[in-house]
């Protein structure tokens, strides 16, 4: 049975977010045995069939590219054991993963943990070799670096290599989080909606599938509400957007019979 060791605690950085994300993705699906905060048991299989299973619309929707030095559409494919490689867009790249998933296999015990190796910053890895480089989109927030005074590294930047179970649990976190993108006055601009981490802890130590199911079902719903009301306001009126899309909110949780939820 494989399991995911959970050893990074859930932050409001982006890349614990999209992480995070991914995992309760998964377990909202019912690819997940059992869990708690630091360890799921996942079926066999779990990441091919999470992938065979996405949908094709909301897929099209991540329209999002890749910078110039990624290389994540053509090293994740061949670390899975193909010479296949995508367009430099995060949709084409999880489109083609959907269409192959058949290629995805994952190792018994996965460990989400972020680790140092000389100069570089490795997640679920022993040595980088094993491992991709991670897209700049996972970068773009942290992990540059450490600044913690108990370490050599607060001036030096640290390269980041991930595992392909890493890239695949953060590749369905995007899938699962990503609004819409937006251009206005030549700037292209990107939104996503994350469980606080609060709210993450609360999910995760509760171990209870169905509960998450129900707070996934929020987020999505708030996330098309978003969608369609974002393009009615301009992007410095975000009090008014916060306000209507609370009040739809509101309503879905009282159908679900439902308190409280936390996003960002």
């Amino acid at each position: 049975m494989p399991k995911v060791k959970l050893l990074m605690p859930p932050d409001s950085t982006f890349f614990s977010s999209i992480v995070h994300e991914g995992i309760l993705f998964l377990i909202s699906r019912n690819h997940a045995q059992r869990f708690g905060l630091r360890e799921i048991d996942f079926k066999p299989n779990f990441l091919s069939k999470a992938y065979s299973g996405l949908d094709d619309e909301k897929i099209q929707n991540i329209r999002m590219v890749m910078v110039g030095v990624d290389n994540l559409n053509s090293k994740l494919f061949e670390k899975l054991g193909s010479d296949l490689k995508s367009r430099k867009t995060f949709y084409d790249l999880i489109k083609m993963l959907k269409d192959n998933s058949t290629l995805i296999k994952e190792k018994e015990e996965i460990e989400l943990e972020l680790r140092i190796s000389g100069k570089d910053n490795l997640m679920d890895l022993r040595k980088k070799s094993d491992g991709i480089a991670a897209p700049q989109l996972l970068k773009v927030d942290r992990y540059t670096g450490f600044t913690s005074l108990e370490t050599p590294f607060t001036s030096r930047q640290l390269t980041f290599y991930i595992s392909p179970e890493a890239a695949l649990i953060s590749l369905l976190g995007v899938y699962s989080s990503f609004v819409l993108s937006i251009r206005q006055q030549d700037q292209n601009y990107y939104f996503f909606l994350f469980f606080s981490p609060d709210e993450v802890l609360k999910l995760l130590f509760e171990g209870n599938g169905e509960l998450v199911e129900k707070y996934m079902k929020i987020k999505d719903y708030a996330m098309d509400v978003l969608r369609k009301i974002i393009g009615k306001y301009p992007l410095n009126e975000l009090i008014a957007i916060e306000l209507a899309l609370n009040l739809e909110i509101r309503k879905l949780m009282d159908s679900e019979n439902l308190e409280k939820i936390s996003l960002l």
